[in-house]
C-alpha cells in the first residue's frame, strides 16, 4: 500500500511534461528520459510513503495471575477460555506470559499447549509493563491477547506506549466476576492525635455487596476493645464507637470484619494509631461569650483555654488548633489576620471558624476572607448572586423643593433640593451593599429611564455620576416603572430579589391595569416590594395595596431630612439576605456520617460560596453548612451558623449534640504533625512509602542543609532524608506490610525528634473485584486491538494487522532521478567512432 503526503505534485506533473513537450525540440529518446526524471522527481515531492503487510501469524497471550483475578475467577475457567482462543484461530503461533508482580515466559511463540498449573504464584499485584516488555521481546511485530480483569498496580499508560511504539496491537479478554459474597473494611478512621483521657471516636466503613450478618472485632494493641455481632446493608455500613486514652503514648488500633461466606480475608482490616498527650491542643476566642463551646469541649475532654483576642504568633504554635466561636470577623485586624494565616499555613495548625449573625455583621473583603473555605462574594462561575436589589427613584417635580439639611455643625443648617438628597442617600445606600450585588437603578416622572441596568456593582465610585442624571420635573406616573422593574427582575439569577421604590404615590389619573400588575407580583413569590413614602401626606390607599402585593413593607418618612437615615437601615436589612432565616434541613456526608441519628433542622444560616477546592461536608438546602480545605499544610473549617442557640435551639437541647460537635472537630483536625519547625507528610504507593519534610526555622523561613533522618518503627529501618528543594527533603521506604506503625524524624543538627503513627492499607489488590471493563477498553482502543468476547473470539486479518508501518521512499526515488540523469549524460558524452567516406578516384 502506497501513500502521498503531498499529492498536489501529481497533479502538477502532466502540465510540465506538456509545456517541455511543447517548448523543447528533442528526439523522442531523449524526450522520454527527460519525462522519467522528472516522474521520478514528483512522485518524491509527493512525499510517498509505503507500507508492506508482513504476515506475521505470531500471538502472545498475558495472562493476569494477581489475586484480584483469581479469587474472582477458577484457574479451569480461565484455562477453558484460553483454549476456545486457540481453537478459534488454527494457524497462529501462540505462547503465553504469566504475571503478577512479575512476569513469566510459560511458552515462547508456536510452542504453547494446554496446562491448568501456571508458573507464576498469585501476588497482590498487577504489573502489567513487565508482561508487555517481555511480550514484546520475545516477537517482532505479532499481537497480544491480554486475560485480565483490568485492575493494575503500575502505570497502565506506559505499557500502552510501549505497545504503540512497537506497533503491536493489544486485544483484551475480560475475565473475572464481582464476588457477591465479599466483604471489606473500606475505611478505618480516628484522630490522630488526642488528648489523654478524651473521649473520641472510632469509625468504621465496611463495603457489603448485598445484606448479610457479619461480626465486627477491634483491637486496641494486643487488647480486644469490640467484638459486635452487626447487621449489615447492601452498600456501604458505617459503625461508630467511642474510645478513650488514659496515658500518653501511641495507641495501635486494628479492626476485622468476619463472615464464614466470606472468600476474601485480604481485605477484611485495617489499621489505624492515636497519639496521646496532657498538651492543651485548643485555643478559644469566645467572642458570644456564652461558654456555649466551651462546655462541649470540656463535655468531650479535649483541653483547651480561653483568650479574650488572638494571641502573638510565639502563643498561637503552642496549639494544634484555634476556635473562633462566634467572634466578630470584621474586628480582627490585619495583623491578626497574618498571625493566623502563618499559623495554618505555615505551621500546621487548624482553624475552626463558628459563624453566626454576630460574626459576619459588617464582614467582607478583609484578609481573614481569603482563609476560609467559603467566600462571601459571588464567584465568577457562580450564576446566581445572593441579591438582586432594583431602586425605583421618583424624580417628580415635587423632587424640586427644598429642605433643610445639616451642614456639619450642630448649630448650621443649608438648604437642598429634595432631588439632591435623594440621589446621595441612594449613592450611600448603594455602598453598604456587598460587590457581588446586582443593583438596578430607574428614574421616573410621567416617563422612565433605566439609569443603571440591572448588573453587579463592583466599584461603586461610578454610582454617584449615573445618579447625576436624575433631574426633577414632570408628572408622576408609577405604574410603568414598577412593572418595569418586575418584568427585569424575572429574568435575574439571584436568591433574594427586592424593589425598592421611593414616592410619595401620587400619580396620573390614567387608567392602568393594576389588578393585573398586583396578581404578577403575586405570583412572583420571589420579588418582594418595599416603599418609602418621603412626604406628610402620601396616597397610603395606592403604596399599601402595591407593598401588600409585594409582600414588603411600607416606610412613611414625614420629614424628607430623615430619608438618607431610614435608606440606609433598610439597606442594612436587605443586604444581611446573606442570613437564611427559615427553618432548614442539614444534609450531606456529616449526615451520612452520623447515622442513624438525625441532625435537628436549624432556624437560619449564612448564605456562603464554597470556593473550588474546598470539601462540603454539611449542607442547609443548597448552600454550604460546615465546610473544610487544606490552606498550605494546615486546615481550616468554617461551620455557617451559631452554637449559642439564636439559629440552633434544637442543637443546644439536643442530647447528642457533643457527638455532632466531636464529629466536626475531628474533621477539622490538621492532619500534618510540626514540632521544632518540622513538618511531615507521607504518601504511599504500591511499591514504597514516600516522607516529605518542610523544614522552617523559628522566623518560618526555609531551614537548608540540616541532617534530618526517619526510622520506621518497629522494623527500625533507617534512612537519610536528601534535600531536594529550599528546604524540602526526601526520602523512601519500601512498602511494607499492612498494618501499625510509627515513623520517627531526627533533626540532628538542632537536636529534636518528632514520631508520628502511620498505618499501611491492604493492597488496592483487593478492594474490589470483577472486570475493569472501561479500563480493558481504553488498553485495546489505545493500541489498536479490540475487546473479544465469548462469542467472537476469532482474531481476524483486521484484527491481526490493526496497525500498518509505513516508509518514506522520496530519498530513493531521488536517488532514482539522479542516477538516470548521470546515465543520460554519460550516454550523451559517450565517444562514437564515425565511419570515413570512401574516396572516388579517377583514372
Amino acid at each position: 500500500m502506497i501513500r502521498f503526503g503531498a499529492p498536489i505534485f501529481l497533479v502538477l506533473f502532466p502540465f510540465v511534461v506538456l509545456a517541455i513537450g511543447l517548448l523543447l525540440h528533442v528526439r523522442w529518446t531523449r524526450l522520454a528520459s527527460r519525462v522519467l526524471i522528472l516522474l521520478l522527481f514528483f512522485l518524491a515531492l509527493a512525499r510517498p510513503e509505503l507500507s508492506l503487510i508482513r504476515q506475521d501469524r505470531t500471538t502472545m497471550i498475558l495472562l493476569d495471575r494477581s489475586a484480584s483475578l483469581r479469587v474472582a475467577q477458577s484457574d479451569m475457567s480461565t484455562f477453558s477460555r484460553i483454549q476456545e482462543l486457540v481453537d478459534a484461530n488454527p494457524g497462529q503461533e501462540f505462547g503465553m506470559i504469566e504475571f503478577a508482580d512479575t512476569a513469566d515466559m510459560v511458552y515462547v511463540p508456536g510452542e504453547y499447549r494446554p496446562t491448568l498449573f501456571p508458573t507464576t504464584p498469585v501476588a497482590p499485584a498487577t504489573h502489567i509493563q513487565a508482561a508487555v516488555e517481555l511480550a514484546l521481546a520475545a516477537m517482532s511485530g505479532g499481537q497480544i491477547v491480554l486475560l485480565s480483569d483490568g485492575r493494575f498496580s503500575d502505570d497502565v499508560g506506559v505499557a500502552i506506549a510501549k505497545a504503540q511504539a512497537a506497533q503491536v496491537p493489544i486485544h483484551v479478554l475480560p475475565v473475572g466476576t464481582e464476588v457477591a459474597e465479599d466483604l471489606s473494611v473500606s475505611a478505618f478512621t480516628a484522630p490522630a492525635e488526642t488528648a489523654v483521657a478524651r473521649p473520641f471516636v472510632l469509625r468504621v466503613d465496611v463495603e457489603a455487596p448485598q445484606a448479610s450478618q457479619a461480626r465486627l472485632i477491634v483491637y486496641r494493641d494486643d487488647d480486644l476493645i469490640i467484638a459486635d455481632e452487626v447487621e449489615l446493608s447492601r452498600g456501604r455500613n458505617t459503625f461508630a464507637f467511642t474510645e478513650t486514652l488514659e496515658t500518653e503514648g501511641v495507641a495501635s488500633y486494628q479492626v476485622f470484619i468476619r463472615s464464614d461466606a466470606d472468600p476474601i480475608d485480604d481485605n477484611d482490616t485495617l489499621s489505624t494509631t492515636v497519639q496521646s498527650s496532657e498538651l492543651a491542643s485548643v485555643l478559644v476566642v469566645d467572642g458570644a461569650e456564652t461558654g456555649v463551646v466551651p462546655r462541649l469541649l470540656a463535655a468531650l475532654g479535649i483541653p483547651y483555654e480561653v483568650v479574650p483576642r488572638i494571641p502573638s504568633i510565639e502563643t498561637l504554635s503552642q496549639y494544634r488548633q484555634l476556635l473562633l466561636a462566634d467572634v466578630a470577623l470584621a474586628t480582627i485586624t490585619a495583623s491578626e489576620a497574618d498571625r493566623i494565616a502563618n499559623f495554618v499555613r505555615n505551621m500546621g495548625g487548624g482553624l475552626f471558624v463558628i459563624r453566626g449573625e454576630r460574626a459576619v455583621t459588617g464582614f467582607a473583603g478583609t484578609k481573614l476572607d481569603d482563609l476560609l473555605p467559603v467566600s462571601s462574594t459571588v464567584p465568577e462561575v457562580q450564576q446566581e448572586a445572593s441579591l438582586a436589589l432594583v431602586y425605583v427613584l421618583d424624580r417628580s417635580t415635587s423632587m424640586r423643593g427644598l429642605v433643610r439639611t445639616p451642614a456639619g455643625d450642630d448649630d448650621d443648617t443649608t438648604m437642598h433640593a429634595k432631588i439632591r438628597v435623594l440621589r446621595d442617600a441612594t449613592a450611600a445606600s448603594v455602598a453598604l451593599l456587598p460587590a457581588s450585588t446586582l443593583v438596578g437603578i430607574i428614574g421616573f416622572d410621567t416617563e422612565y429611564d433605566w439609569l443603571r441596568p440591572i448588573s453587579r456593582i463592583g466599584d461603586t465610585s461610578g454610582i454617584m455620576g449615573i445618579l447625576r442624571r436624575l433631574r426633577a420635573g414632570g408628572g408622576t406616573d408609577v405604574f410603568y416603572p414598577i412593572q418595569a422593574a418586575v418584568e427585569a427582575l424575572e429574568e435575574v439569577d439571584a436568591r433574594f430579589k427586592h424593589i425598592l421604590f421611593i414616592s410619595d404615590g401620587w400619580t396620573v389619573n390614567e387608567p392602568r391595569d393594576f389588578d393585573g400588575l398586583y396578581e404578577r407580583m403575586r405570583l412572583n413569590e420571589d420579588i418582594a416590594l418595599s416603599i418609602i413614602a418621603p412626604d406628610e401626606n402620601p396616597n397610603f390607599a395606592l403604596l399599601s395595596a402595591i407593598v401588600e402585593a409585594g409582600e414588603g413593607e411600607l416606610y412613611h418618612v414625614s420629614e424628607f431630612t430623615d430619608l438618607p437615615a431610614t435608606m440606609l437601615n433598610i439597606t442594612q436589612r436587605l443586604s444581611r439576605s446573606r442570613f437564611v432565616q427559615e427553618t432548614t434541613e442539614v444534609t450531606g456526608l456529616l449526615a451520612d456520617r452520623l447515622a442513624p441519628l438525625n441532625i435537628p433542622p436549624i432556624d437560619g444560616y449564612i448564605l456562603a460560596y464554597p470556593r473550588a477546592d474546598a470539601t462540603v461536608y454539611a449542607w442547609a438546602d443548597d448552600d454550604p453548612l460546615f465546610t473544610t480545605w487544606n490552606l498550605g499544610i494546615g486546615v481550616v473549617s468554617t461551620l455557617n451558623t451559631d452554637l449559642a442557640g439564636d439559629w440552633t435551639a434544637d442543637w443546644v437541647t439536643w442530647p447528642s449534640m457533643s457527638q455532632l460537635f466531636s464529629e466536626m472537630f475531628v474533621l477539622s483536625e490538621p492532619s500534618l504533625f510540626a514540632a521544632e519547625g518540622v513538618y511531615v507528610s507521607v504518601t504511599l504507593s504500591e511499591q514504597d512509602v514516600e516522607i516529605l519534610v518542610d523544614a522552617r526555622n523559628e522566623r518560618g523561613e526555609f531551614a537548608d542543609w540540616l541532617h534530618l533522618t526517619a526510622v520506621l518503627l518497629p522494623l527500625e529501618e533507617s534512612a537519610n532524608l536528601r534535600q531536594v528543594a529550599p528546604g524540602l527533603y526526601r526520602t523512601t521506604f519500601p512498602r511494607p506490610e499492612s498494618g501499625g506503625y510509627a515513623l520517627r524524624i531526627t533533626d540532628e543538627s538542632r537536636g529534636s525528634t518528632i514520631q508520628l503513627p502511620m498505618t499501611i492499607p491492604y493492597s488496592t489488590e483487593y478492594s474490589a473485584t470483577g472486570a475493569d471493563s472501561d479500563e480493558l477498553a481504553s488498553i485495546a482502543s489505545m493500541t489498536g486491538g479490540d475487546v473479544l468476547s465469548s462469542d467472537d473470539l476469532i482474531l481476524t486479518e483486521e484484527r491481526r494487522f490493526a496497525h500498518r508501518a509505513f516508509t518514506p521512499i522520496h530519498k530513493q526515488l531521488l536517488w532514482a532521478a539522479l542516477a538516470v540523469l548521470l546515465l543520460e549524460l554519460i550516454i550523451l558524452r559517450w565517444p562514437r567512432r564515425r565511419v570515413q567516406p570512401i574516396a572516388s578516384s579517377t583514372r
